[in-house]
C-alpha cells in the first residue's frame, strides 16, 4: 500500500505546482550534496495504473487517508491540494486536515496522523541526519523517525554505520539501508528544494551553508 502511494505521485508536476521548478525530486532519503548519496538508487515515478495495481494485490480498496499540515509554510496548502488530486486518480480518497503547527507537531510525536507533510533540514553534514534519525526505532515520534518506521535489519545497519570511524564502510551500510527503506516506503521521497537567494553583484564573501539557510556569514561580506 505505501509503494502504491509511491507510484501515485506525479513527482514532476508537484515540483512546478508548489516550487515553480526550483526542486529536484529525491532519489532515497540521502539528498544529493551529502556524501551516502546513492545516484542508482530506485526512485518512485509517477505510474497511476501501477498505483491501482498494488492496491489491489494489497488487498485494499475504497482506501481513505487523512492529511495532516499546518500553514508552517506557505506551500504546504498547495502541496496538499496537489497530493489528493494524484492520490483520487489512484482512487486514495485523502482528507486534508490542516490544524495549527504545534498541533500538528504534537500530532507527529504521538503518531496520530495517517500521513503528514514534513520538511527536515540536517545539522551536520553526516548521513546519520537522516538514516538514523529517521530508521532507527529508537527514535519514534518527532525526534526523527516519524513514520514509526520498524525492521530490525534496518536497526542492526544504521546502529552499525553510526558507530563505525570508516566512512567507504559506513557508504556500504548506508547505501543497504537505503535500499531496503526506499522498497519498505515509510515516506515519500518528494523533493529537495534548490536555493535560491538575489543578491546584488556588489555582495563579497556570500558562502551558501545548506544546514544553514537562513544564517550568513557577515562578518566575511563586504560591499
Amino acid at each position: 500500500m505505501r509503494q502504491a502511494i509511491s507510484y501515485a505521485v506525479d513527482y514532476g508536476s508537484l515540483t512546478k505546482a508548489v516550487q515553480q521548478g526550483y526542486a529536484t525530486q529525491m532519489r532515497g532519503p540521502i539528498p544529493q550534496g551529502l556524501w551516502g548519496h546513492d545516484d542508482q538508487a530506485k526512485q518512485y515515478t509517477h505510474d497511476t495504473a501501477k498505483a491501482k495495481s498494488l492496491l489491489a494485490e494489497a488487498g485494499v480498496s475504497n482506501l481513505s487517508l487523512d492529511l495532516l499540515y499546518s500553514d508552517k509554510w506557505p506551500w504546504w496548502e498547495t502541496e496538499a491540494l496537489t497530493l489528493q488530486s494524484y492520490l483520487a486518480e489512484a482512487g486514495i480518497k485523502l482528507n486534508l486536515k490542516k490544524v495549527a503547527y504545534a498541533t500538528q507537531r504534537d500530532m507527529i510525536d504521538k503518531g496520530q496522523f495517517d500521513l503528514s507533510l514534513g520538511i527536515w533540514s540536517p545539522d551536520f553534514a553526516d548521513p546519520f541526519m537522516f538514516m538514523n534519525y529517521w530508521f532507527d526505532s529508537k527514535n519514534f515520534g518527532l525526534s526523527g523517525n516519524r513514520a514509526f518506521y520498524k525492521n530490525d535489519k534496518v536497526d542492526e545497519l544504521v546502529r552499525s554505520a553510526a558507530s563505525s570511524n570508516d566512512q567507504a564502510q559506513r557508504e556500504k551500510l548506508y547505501k543497504e539501508v537505503q535500499n531496503i527503506v526506499i522498497d519498505d516506503a515509510p515516506y515519500l521521497y518528494l523533493y529537495q528544494k534548490d536555493y535560491l537567494l538575489p543578491i546584488s553583484k556588489g555582495v563579497k564573501g556570500f558562502n551558501y551553508n545548506p544546514m544553514l539557510e537562513g544564517i550568513y556569514n557577515l562578518a566575511e561580506m563586504s560591499k
